[in-house]
C-alpha cells in the first residue's frame, strides 16, 4: 500500500509542477491547444463535437465532451461503408491517466447519467467512453435490420483499436492507457485484448476487466449453482433465512395457497391455457404447477438481486419463512418480483462478423417491437451467437415436497434466450470464448487484472484461477455487480488497497 501510496503522490506532485502553459499552450498563440471542441475537431474521424455540463446543478460540475467517430462497418471489408459511432471524453489534461471504457451497451443521453469509471477516482484521468456498435445511435446498419451481421467481438475490438489510434495519433492523450469496464463491458475490455495480441495492438498498459463473466454455453449452470451454493456464503445468516423463504413457497401453506389466489386473480387466461394444454392435469397437479412457476420467477429476480445489492442491506427484509398474516403474505408475494431497482427503493423508502438471418415477417416485427421497448436487446442476440447467458438451477430445493424438477424444468426453459429468440437458434458458437480461456490467459503478454465480487453471481462464470504472471485474479469478499471499489459498502479497505497495489505495479 505504501508503494500505491507513493506513486499516487508522485503523479500528483508532477500534475502541479507543470505549468498550463507548457500543457496546453496560450490562448493568444493558438486558440486550439485550449479548446478541446476545436482540438477534437480536427481529429481524422471525429464529427459532431457537443460540450456538455454533467452536474451542472451542483457544487462539482463537470465538462464532457461528445462526438461521433468515423467507423468501419466491417473492418474486415472496408468497401462496405462506414456508421457513426458515439464516443464521451471527460478531458482534463496530458497528464492524466487515460481511462478507456470500454462499453457494452449504450451511452445514456443525458449528461448526468453518463457512466464513470469507479477508477476515476484513483487519480486524475482522462475517460473516453465508447458506445458499444448496435447501441444507441451506433447503428452499422438500419435499425429494423435485425440480422445484425457485423455484431461480434472482434468487429468491437477493431472499432476501440481505431479510436484509440487516433486520440493518441492526436497528441493529446501522451500517458499511460488503462481499459476497463464491468460486466459485459468488462468483457468487452477483456476481449479487446484478446484481439488485440491477436493483431500486433499495442493500444492499452492495462486492461481491468470487472464481473466480466465467461459463459461455456447459450445457458450456463454454472452460474446457476453459483447463485445458490455460493453467492451469500460470506453472510450465512443471510443465507439460511432466504433459501428457507424460497422453501416455504412449498411447506408454507398459507403461502402456497395465497400464491394461487394471486395468479388466479392476476392471471387467469394463464391457468385457462394450463388446463386446456394439460388435461390430464388434476386441481392439485396445477397447484403445485404454480408454485414452481413463482419459485423460478423468484430465483430470476433474486439473481439481480444479489448481483447489485449488498446483501447486509436487505437481508432483514428477506419475507418470513412462516408467513401468515395478510402483511407478510403480501410481501412474501411482492418479494418474488423484486428487482435491484425496487428493492433499492423499498430500502430508501425505510425509516442501494456476423451471420445473415432468415425470419418470417411475424418474427421480423416481434424483434423489433422488442429492440425499441429493449434497449439491451442486442446484447440477447450476441448471446446467443457468441457470449452465452445463465440458466439457473434449484438444487437447494432438495426433496422438498410440491418442489417438482419437472415443472421447475418447464419454467426455467422459458427464461432462456433460446426461447424468446427462436429466429437465431443454432447460430452459437463458443469457439472464440474456448480459446481466450485456455490459450490466450496462460499464455498473453498483456497486463491483464480480472475483479470480482463474491456476492455478485456472474462470478460462476469467472476466469479460472490464473497460471499467467501477467494475469491476476481478485475477489471482493461481498463484492457485487459493480466497480465500486472506493465505497466501504461495497469494497473493504483491504481490497481497494490490493487493487491499487497491482495496478501501480503493472504500470510501472
Amino acid at each position: 500500500m505504501e508503494k500505491a501510496k507513493n506513486l499516487l503522490l508522485a503523479i500528483v506532485v508532477c500534475m502541479m509542477m507543470v505549468s498550463c502553459e507548457e500543457l496546453f499552450g496560450t490562448e493568444d498563440n493558438n486558440s486550439t491547444q485550449t479548446d478541446p471542441v476545436a482540438w477534437l475537431s480536427e481529429i481524422p474521424g471525429v464529427s459532431d463535437v457537443q460540450k456538455w455540463v454533467k452536474n451542472a446543478d451542483t457544487s462539482i460540475p463537470k465538462t464532457i465532451y461528445s462526438f461521433n467517430f468515423e467507423q468501419l462497418i466491417d473492418h474486415q471489408n472496408p468497401a462496405k461503408g462506414t456508421f457513426k459511432q458515439r464516443v464521451v471524453l471527460t478531458y482534463n489534461d496530458p497528464t492524466a491517466t487515460n481511462i478507456l471504457l470500454t462499453e457494452g451497451y449504450a451511452i445514456d443521453n443525458e449528461p448526468d447519467s453518463i457512466a464513470e469509471s469507479g477508477l476515476s477516482e484513483m487519480i486524475k484521468t482522462n475517460e473516453i467512453n465508447v458506445e458499444y456498435r448496435y447501441f444507441g445511435s451506433s447503428l452499422p446498419e438500419a435499425f429494423d435490420n435485425l440480422d445484425f451481421t457485423y455484431l461480434n467481438s472482434e468487429q468491437a475490438s477493431d472499432d476501440l483499436h481505431a479510436i484509440v489510434t487516433a486520440l493518441k495519433q492526436s497528441g493529446r492523450f501522451p500517458q499511460k492507457w488503462i481499459a476497463t469496464g464491468v460486466s459485459k463491458s468488462g468483457i468487452t475490455s477483456a476481449l479487446y485484448a484478446y484481439y488485440s495480441e491477436k493483431k500486433g495492438y499495442n493500444d492499452i498498459d492495462l486492461y481491468v476487466p470487472f464481473c466480466a463473466p465467461f459463459c461455456e454455453k447459450i445457458a450456463d449452470t454454472r452460474l446457476g449453482q453459483y447463485l445458490e451454493t455460493t453467492s451469500l456464503d460470506h453472510d450465512p445468516v443471510a443465507k439460511a433465512r432466504y433459501e428457507a423463504y424460497v422453501k416455504s413457497f412449498f411447506t408454507n401453506n398459507n403461502l402456497s395457497y395465497y400464491l394461487n389466489q394471486k395468479m388466479k386473480v392476476n392471471n387467469p387466461q394463464w391457468l385457462t391455457e394450463v388446463k386446456t394444454n394439460n388435461p390430464t392435469m388434476t386441481d392439485d397437479d396445477i397447484y403445485w404447477f404454480v408454485v414452481n412457476y413463482y419459485a423460478v420467477q423468484n430465483q430470476h429476480y433474486q439473481f439481480v438481486r444479489a448481483a447489485y445489492v449488498p446483501i447486509n442491506q436487505w437481508a432483514n427484509i428477506i419475507p418470513s419463512a412462516t408467513a401468515s398474516t395478510a402483511e407478510e403474505l403480501e410481501w412474501a408475494y411482492k418479494f418474488i418480483s423484486l428487482d435491484d431497482k425496487g428493492l433499492l427503493k423499498v430500502l430508501e423508502e425505510m425509516p442501494t462478423a456476423g451471420t445473415r438471418v432468415a425470419m418470417t415477417d411475424e418474427e421480423r416485427t416481434w424483434l423489433l417491437t422488442r429492440r425499441e421497448q429493449d434497449h439491451s436487446m442486442p446484447y440477447d442476440v450476441q448471446a446467443m451467437f457468441e457470449l452465452g447467458h445463465y440458466e439457473l438451477t434449484y438444487g437447494f430445493l432438495g426433496e422438498t415436497p410440491g418442489a417438482i424438477p419437472t415443472y421447475l424444468k418447464t419454467f426455467e426453459d422459458q427464461e432462456h434466450l433460446e426461447y424468446y429468440y427462436k429466429m437465431y437458434n443454432g447460430l452459437y458458437d463458443n469457439t472464440m470464448t474456448k480459446d481466450f480461456i485456455n490459450n490466450f490467459l496462460p499464455n498473453t503478454t498483456k497486463k491483464m487484472i480480472f475483479i470480482y465480487g463474491s456476492q455478485d453471481p456472474w462470478t460462476g462464470g469467472a476466469i479460472p484461477n490464473p497460471t499467467n504472471p501477467n494475469v491476476k485474479k481478485i475477489i471482493i469478499p461481498g463484492g457485487a455487480h459493480n466497480d465500486f471499489i472506493f465505497s466501504p459498502d461495497y469494497c473493504p479497505v483491504e481490497s481497494r488497497d490490493m487493487i491499487m497495489t497491482q495496478i501501480n505495479e503493472f504500470l510501472q
